[in-house]
């Protein structure tokens, strides 16, 4: 092996070194890389030495203990105690809450203006004036190991580069680094099996039933049942052997056992007539050094052995939590003895959330980590079923039913219930013997207990209730309430059942369920940091760390500290005008914290809008009530006339005679005949189809939203929805917000980012996104259990990236194979199945709205809904339909005519896709000396804490308005464009500030928060009562082929019932962009 001699000696002011000594390094350890790794060990003892002072839980000073700021005085995080024992909760103290403003609320204080005002800016494609500041310079390119041939497979696009835009910045993660030791070399997996042994069968009865496939629940229990016994002393099964089991039919260990090894008459207490056997045999080398190369970057590996290592070692980790708490596949929930601060009542007698962590190890740059993160998961309240019940019935229809008596709940009532009932783990209380068993019948019956009659002894007949007295001397205090068949045939009075702990609620939360719940699940970073060192300090190292340990295993005891940078925000800009209208130049504005204002003085904005939606010359004005006619007159009005300031005009005559405008829908008048109604008042009214709908709506969450909005797609008229408590005062902030959304609907343009800005440093450089305006697609696959998928792509139609159009499609799940159990159930695709038909019609759209010009040769793809175990396929599939796509766009009929065929011919542009994942776990906090704060807007990490191979990155272009920031992580998955990582993140910030809705940033570049927002639209049309074609509404069995096939047809259905709108609005010039 060769060497490089590295002089480390002083450089002087010449040039020349003072020789002070030489380091022989290996070739893949370079001077810069061994300068880096020893910064980064200098800080890390740094941060050791400062964690170290921290005491343990209930001192003073806890580790989330904060001071304020002087942008939030009083708002700091933790009070002066840690997160365990001690008075007051964790993440409390003495100050303002969260948020809290100082002097001169937001964007305002001393200094210069965010505003500036000057001569008009060079336009997109346009040259920079004036000399540049020169780019930082880029760092050396990283190590990678290679794939051994035959193994590449379809991975993301491998790092090159590293970016260098940006003011750096030194964070705190919620990950820990993981080290092997170098003494192991291969762990083994080997295959376990459990079964249910044979029990005789008492004389004169029946065989006795077998249990069948022995659920995970119990498999788990029988292991642990097997552990116990050997660390008792009372066996010695495992011969000293550390091993791990994975819940299902493997295991792990470090070392071989001397011989199989088999275990019989293992006991559990939920079965404690049954015993088990446990057989651990043929091992299966699982050789460690692939993935050491693989995170090191050097050597070679392969794909198949990473996998099964990191399988391994999170096998490993989860062993010890799975034996002590409630285990989901990543999570872990400490029930029943949670802390009373870890749970929150989200729907009395019903649904209750509980406070977990998630843990997981996987691979990072030069190593594996370990990453803990605060999560929570809704269960469903123990007690009483009785109680159960009507909090269900409750939190379904608003109110309580008067008794539970048989013929007082509706037939509608029983089919909710036992939706909820069914496989809800129970007990039945029979006499002094509880049982626990699992509904598996049909749940609640409407019949009571003296009307259920069976036969006993041969002929005797008797009821449920007079049965229940005899047999476990149960006198029912309320034999008007119906029984619960738990399964078949086997029936109990409703008030001897009671609710388990433990049952998970699997459906998405109400959003009167999310709100109750928002203040519980969003942790101020403070609160979360802290409550992370816990999970690392009372969990990890009771639960992981021993049996880890003696693998060769371990975990940092201090969070790791990641390099970051803050990218400098893009600054939109507003046309200035000159008395007679004409556009003489752009008024900039610098956004700070993630945001901007627009100023309001003298009845008048400093600001318009860049392109003015159509004038409004009619409208409808749609009330539920006659009490806020009047209010609503005065709000309308000061609405249009702020809107009128700011560039969306609306005629004198809608002004004039506002109150014609007005439509009071009566009670139970359907959505449809009210706009309807709407509409034709407003015509009479101003002799033309009003251009907006406004619908002044009572109340919150109202299920007539989804409604309006279908019917008002339908017709191709623009809507806007607005709550009747905001009809008491019309603030400047609401007023931008509205007409900003009305604006886009009537085909107009808020605001614009000034070309020069995109680069995401301080200096005027040129950016990928303003030289190559390219074409940015957004996609979106929404997801609603046993119910058609939604598929959404949006894209940019014009250089400047910000007015977007949409494609939309449904796409049924996969069905079960032939060979599959009976009640296998079906599953997602992963993929985006109308991905060709989706794209073409964009291409013709961009074709459309730029009058015969062609779409630009690059093109960005921007994917939401997809997840890491996703990227494969999702390359593999995805990506060739785009590729064919573009092979119809060149032979389309229409393109030929409209463009040419020898301009066609001559189309091939260059893809870019990239993967925004927004359901990691990764945190990152900005910890200084004001507290554990959240990161700054701009922030993006991409190293440390990222894959060890691929170029991604982590990314918050927006300010949390609640809790701790969430990044986005972004992974290049395929790269014909060549972007560099400066590229790349420079242009994802600026897409981020493009969101046309507000004036700020937000989480996702704006297209694909697009196609997420209009998927959500569409799933509540297809969801929603108005549709009498879909049958997951009203049946009471479960989800079939054939129900799911009619629940498909209902949702094309829909969709096809909103073309003609959705295509008007798409081909508008410039498009409308409805769903804002």
């Amino acid at each position: 092996m060769s060497n490089q001699n590295v002089n480390l000696g002083r450089v002087a002011s010449d040039g020349r070194t003072s020789d002070f000594s030489f380091f022989l390094l290996p070739p893949f350890l370079t001077a810069d890389s061994l300068l880096k790794k020893t910064t980064e060990h200098i800080l890390y003892l740094t941060s050791t030495l400062v964690m170290s002072q921290y005491p343990p839980s209930g001192g003073p000073g806890g580790y989330n203990g904060g001071s304020s700021s002087a942008r939030n005085p009083g708002g700091g995080g933790g009070g002066a105690r840690g997160y365990g024992q001690g008075a007051g909760g964790y993440g409390q103290g003495q100050g303002g809450g969260y948020g809290s403003q100082g002097a001169g609320g937001y964007g305002q204080g001393q200094g210069s203006s965010q505003y500036r005002s000057g001569p008009a800016q060079p336009s997109y494609g346009q040259a920079p004036r004036g000399n540049m500041p020169p780019p930082a310079p880029a760092p050396p390119p990283p190590n990678l190991a290679k794939a051994e041939d035959g193994d590449e497979g379809d991975e993301p696009v491998l790092r090159t580069d590293q970016a260098s835009i940006g003011r750096p910045v030194r964070l705190t993660s919620n990950c820990f680094d993981v080290k092997l030791t170098e003494q192991r070399l291969k762990w083994y997996k080997y295959e376990v099996i459990i079964t249910q042994d044979e029990r005789p069968a008492e004389e004169g009865a029946a065989p006795r039933r077998r249990l069948g496939t022995i659920p995970r629940p119990l498999l788990r229990q029988i292991w642990i049942a097997a552990e116990q016994a050997d660390r008792s002393g009372a066996a010695n099964h495992f011969q000293g052997v550390h091993a791990f089991y994975d819940g299902g039919s493997a295991c792990y260990t470090d070392q071989l056992f001397p011989a199989e090894v088999m275990i019989r008459g293992i006991q559990i207490a939920m079965r404690a007539r049954e015993t088990f056997t446990l057989v651990i045999r043929n091992p299966l080398e699982i050789p460690l050094q692939s993935l050491r190369n693989y995170v090191n970057g050097y050597g070679t590996f392969r794909f198949g052995e990473v996998a099964d290592a990191l399988q391994a070692i999170n096998v490993m980790f989860r062993h010890g939590p799975c034996a002590e708490l409630f285990s989901t596949r990543t999570s872990f929930f400490a029930i029943p003895t949670a802390d009373p601060r870890e749970t929150a009542i989200v729907s009395p007698n019903f649904l209750k959330l509980i406070r977990g962590f998630f843990a997981a190890i996987r691979p990072c740059q030069r190593g594996l980590q370990l990453t803990l993160n605060s999560t929570s998961a809704a269960f469903l309240i123990e007690g009483r079923l009785s109680d159960f019940i009507l909090g269900f019935l409750k939190a379904k229809d608003g109110r309580s039913p008067s008794s539970l008596a048989v013929g007082v709940l509706p037939a509608l009532a029983y089919i909710q219930i036992n939706r909820v009932l069914k496989k809800l783990d129970i007990t039945v209380a029979r006499d002094r013997a509880m049982l626990r068993t699992k509904m598996k019948g049909r749940g609640l019956v409407p019949k009571t207990a003296r009307e259920i009659v069976f036969t006993v002894n041969g002929n005797q007949q008797t009821d449920v209730e007079e049965y229940c007295f005899t047999q476990f001397g149960a006198r029912l205090a309320h034999p008007e309430w119906p029984v619960v068949e738990t399964k078949k045939d086997v029936y109990y009075p409703l008030e001897m059942i009671a609710v388990d702990m433990k049952n998970r609620y699997m459906k998405r939360l109400t959003p009167e369920q999310q709100k109750a719940a928002s203040g519980f699940q969003a942790m101020q970073p403070a609160e979360k940091l802290g409550y992370i060192c816990h999970v690392r300090r009372e969990f990890v190292t009771r639960l992981c760390v021993p049996l880890l340990t003696a693998c060769g295993i371990l975990i940092d005891s201090a969070p790791k500290m990641v390099d970051g940078r803050v990218l400098e925000p893009p600054r939109p800009e507003y046309p200035r005008r000159d008395q007679s209208g004409a556009v003489t130049g752009y008024t900039n504005v610098v956004p700070r914290d993630g945001g901007w204002m627009m100023k309001w003085a003298r009845s008048m904005f400093e600001q318009e809008f860049v392109l003015s939606g159509k004038k409004i010359d009619s409208l409808a004005i749609i009330l539920t009530s006659s009490v806020d006619r009047r209010k609503a007159h005065t709000f309308i009005d000061d609405l249009l006339a702020k809107a009128d300031a700011l560039g969306l005009y609306s005629s004198r005559v809608v002004r004039q005679q506002l109150e014609r405008a007005v439509y009071v829908m009566r009670r139970g008048e359907p959505p449809k005949k009210v706009i309807d109604g709407a509409i034709h008042q407003a015509e009479q009214a101003f002799g033309i189809r009003p251009k907006l709908l406004i619908w002044i709506f009572t109340e919150a969450n109202s299920p007539d939203y989804a409604k309006f909005k279908f019917e008002s797609v339908k017709l191709a008229v623009a809507s806007q929805a607005i709550q009747s408590k905001k009809l008491n005062k019309l603030d400047v902030q609401t007023a931008v917000n509205v007409a900003m959304k009305i604006n886009a609907k009537l085909s107009g343009q808020n605001f614009r980012l000034e070309a020069n800005s995109l680069s995401g440093s301080a200096g005027q450089l040129p950016s990928w996104l303003a030289t190559q305006k390219p074409m940015v697609i957004g996609a979106d696959l929404s997801h609603e259990p046993d119910r058609p998928s939604v598929a959404v792509l949006t894209a940019t139609m014009h250089d400047q990236n910000m007015i977007c159009a949409e494609a939309a499609s449904v796409q049924g799940l996969i069905e079960p194979g032939q060979d599959a159990p009976p009640r296998a159930r079906a599953k997602k695709q992963e993929t985006i199945k109308d991905a060709h038909n989706l794209f073409l019609t964009l291409l013709k759209a961009r074709v459309a709205a730029g009058r015969g010009k062609l779409p630009p040769q690059s093109i960005l793809i921007l994917r939401d809904g997809v997840s890491e175990g996703e990227f494969r396929s999702v390359i593999h599939a995805e990506m060739g339909d785009y590729r064919r796509a573009i092979e119809s766009f060149r032979t389309d009929p229409d393109m030929i005519r409209d463009v040419g065929e020898e301009t066609l011919r001559t189309y091939n542009p260059r893809l870019s896709f990239v993967a925004c994942v927004k359901g990691h776990h990764v945190r990152l906090f900005d910890k200084g000396q004001r507290g554990t704060n959240n990161i700054q807007p701009g922030t993006v990490v991409d190293s440390g804490i990222t894959d060890a191979r691929w170029a991604e990155a982590y990314m918050a272009s927006h300010k949390a308005l609640i809790g701790t920031t969430r990044t986005t992580r972004y992974v290049l998955l395929v790269d014909d464009n060549g972007l560099t990582s400066n590229d790349l993140q420079a242009t994802i910030n600026s897409l981020n500030y493009s969101y046309q809705r507000c004036n700020k940033a937000v989480s996702l570049p704006a297209p694909v928060y697009y196609a997420h927002l209009i998927a959500g639209k569409i799933r509540q049309w297809i969801i929603s009562d108005h549709s009498s074609s879909s049958s997951a509404g009203g049946t009471e069995t479960d989800s079939t082929p054939a129900s799911r096939a009619q629940d498909l047809r209902g949702a094309e259905q829909i969709l096809a019932e909103s073309d003609h709108g959705r295509n008007y609005f798409r081909l508008s010039r410039p498009p409308a962009m409805w769903w804002l």
